[in-house]
Order: structure tokens, then sequence, then C-alpha cells
């Protein structure tokens, strides 16, 4: 792990490097992306240089297609609670380290794109990650050191992962459809998966059942004996109450419904 820092660092200085020996009027700073037209007129953003807590990434810089994230050009933001890449309709890439150590982002949406190393590895905060169809490869170190991840939503389309692309997510638990390249390699890495499904309201543990499992784990929960409760697509079914709390009246509605004294929550 240490050995990959330095790697991300090395990589940084050296891109810091190249930018002093670029011309400067290469490089354009608007909305505190720093970018430039590649040779296809395109926009590359090679940093981020605002303060804003929620990002989005835009389908155009001074009308050229957003197309590329650059090597680290987000490292180290730890302001930054979300980045939306919905605009960005034309991007193809996400670089090298792009948004390592973006310590505050809590979940993620990550587009059809080319991912490449580490390019989401030690957001120590986030918990939930859902890729798009589409996108083929999760290289190594993506998402190594994401120590509070939970929840990975895997496509079909998705038939290359690096053994460690998820190093050091100790909680996470991967969703995937079964017969999927992703089923074979949580499989494969004694990784803990969930098959996609319609999950109903009250499926705490989101194993296609409400019963008494649902109640435990929720107790549990409360006394601190689990630290967090699984989540699909950022969303947890424990709050059967929709009062945007889980407690002991969450598990009171569920053994209700069980014992049939109410029909729905």
């Amino acid at each position: 792990m240490k050995i990959i820092r330095i790697l991300c660092f090395i990589l940084t200085a050296a891109l810091l490097a190249s930018f002093t020996a670029y011309a400067a009027e290469s490089y354009v700073t608007m909305n505190g992306f720093m970018f430039n037209k590649n040779d296809d007129g395109k926009a590359v953003i090679h940093e981020y240089t605002g303060n804003a807590e929620d990002v989005v990434i835009p389908q155009t810089l001074l009308n050229a297609e957003v197309t590329a994230i650059d090597d680290s050009a987000f490292f180290g933001r730890t302001q930054i609670k979300s980045v939306s890449f919905e605009q960005a309709t034309a991007l193809k890439s996400i670089g090298s380290c792009a948004f390592y150590g973006c310590t505050a982002l809590t979940e993620l949406n990550i587009p059809a794109v080319a991912l490449s190393f580490g390019s989401f590895q030690n957001c120590t905060g986030l918990r939930s990650v859902v890729i798009q169809n589409g996108l083929e490869t999760i290289p190594s170190q993506a998402f190594s050191g994401c120590s509070s991840l939970i929840s990975v939503e895997i496509p079909d389309s998705v038939t290359s992962i690096a053994a460690n692309a998820f190093n050091n997510c100790p909680k996470l638990t991967i969703f995937c459809n079964e017969g999927s390249y992703a089923q074979t390699y949580a499989e494969t890495k004694k990784l803990q998966y969930l098959l996609i499904r319609e999950f109903e309201l009250g499926d705490v543990n989101l194993d296609g059942t409400i019963s008494i499992r649902d109640v435990t784990t929720i107790q549990l929960f409360i006394v601190g004996k689990i630290e967090d409760l699984p989540v699909f697509r950022g969303k947890s079914y424990a709050d059967t109450t929709k009062d945007g709390k889980v407690n002991i009246r969450d598990a009171t509605m569920i053994q209700l419904k069980l014992a049939e004294y109410i029909q729905h929550f």
C-alpha cells in the first residue's frame, strides 16, 4: 500500500513538472477546471483548482467537448463530497489516481468510460458505487483503500477486474447479475456478493426475503455490534417507518408485518 501511495505521489510530481514545462497559454482555467484542447479539439481536464463540495463535470469547456480527465486531476481534493458525470456525455476516460484521496466522497455513479490505475483509490469515505453498463474493465487498484465501501454494482459489460481492484475494502458487497463475470470474480476472490433483484422495503439483509434475520440485523446495528447496514444503489432497506432514521421502531414494524398485523410499511 505504501508503495502504491509513493507511485501516485511520483506521478503527481511528474505531472506538475510537465505543467511547468508546457507553455502556460496552452492551459485555460474555467469554473475551477484547468484544461486544454487536444489535437482533436476536445477538452482534457488536467487539474481542479476550485473549492466546490459538489462538482459537476461539464459537457463542454469553451465549446469543446470534455472527453478525458487526466491523471491526478482531482488528487487529494478532500472537500469534494460529490462528483456528477451526468452532463459529461462525451467523457471517454478517467486517468490514473484522478480522484485519489477524495476522502469526503460518499457515492459515485460511474459512466461507461475507461478507468485507469487507482482512479478512485483511497477515497476512504466512499460507501456506494454504481457502474453503468458499457464499462468493460476495472483496472489495478481502482478502488483500493476505499475502506468504507459497502456496495459496488457491476454490470454485465465488465469482463475484466484486476485482482487488486478492491484491496483493503473490508466491508464490500458486490451486486451483480447471475452468470456474470463479476459473480465469477467475487466467488474466485471469496468476496461477498448478492444477485441484483427488486429488493423490498424491510429486506434489510438484501437476501430476497423479509424474515426475523432482518429484525436481528437492525437490533445489532442499533447496539453497535455492526457498523453498517447493507445498501443497494445508495439505499438501505431498513427504514420501514420512512422517517429517515433506523431505530427500534423499524424492527418492530418488520415484526408486525411478519405476524401479519400489517400488510404494508
